[in-house]
């Protein structure tokens, strides 16, 4: 059983801006999609919300402290604990997919952090680290030059908690 984080990172920690992302990476997309097709994905409501509909092909948990919101198609939690504890009854791989605070919640309970480095600075107001970076060790490292297709130059790195 893996609970992983999938992100994409600016140089400078940001994550987001308005609640959307702020670059355009279709090969991080389709890294994205790979990995998580199938499997559960766990995400605050907001960053549901910037999607504005399930993401197909797996399951959607959704964290919120409103008890009464509601979406059709997805599982609605009040804590990660609970969103995780369900998801783990149906797949051995979890995804936690944002925002900034699931992510820093989760990070004591994850196993692996699949991290999209955009070697970019933006401005945004949504930013991710790593709390604690002697606890991982980097295992792959793949880098993806700009071109007509990517504004950015980015690498997808794989990262897997030190034992």
């Amino acid at each position: 059983m893996a609970v992983q984080i999938i992100v994409a990172v600016a140089e400078n920690g940001i994550i987001g801006k308005d609640n959307t992302l702020i670059w355009d990476l279709p090969d991080d997309m389709r890294h994205f999609v790979r990995h998580t097709k199938g499997h559960p994905v766990i995400m605050g409501r907001k960053t549901f919300e910037s999607m504005g509909k399930p993401l197909p092909g797996r399951p959607n948990f959704i964290i919120t402290r409103n008890p009464d919101y509601r979406v059709d198609g997805c599982s609605i939690h009040l804590t990660l604990s609970d969103a995780l504890e369900a998801a783990k009854k149906l797949d051995d791989d979890v995804f936690i997919i944002g925002g900034a605070e699931i992510y820093r919640q989760s990070q004591s309970l994850t196993d692996v952090m699949l991290i999209t480095q955009v070697h970019h600075k933006f401005d945004g107001d949504t930013s991710f680290k790593i709390s604690d970076p002697s606890e991982w060790k980097l295992v792959s490292s793949e880098f993806h030059d700009k071109d007509d297709h990517h504004q950015q130059s980015f690498t997808i790195e794989r990262y897997e908690r030190i034992d």
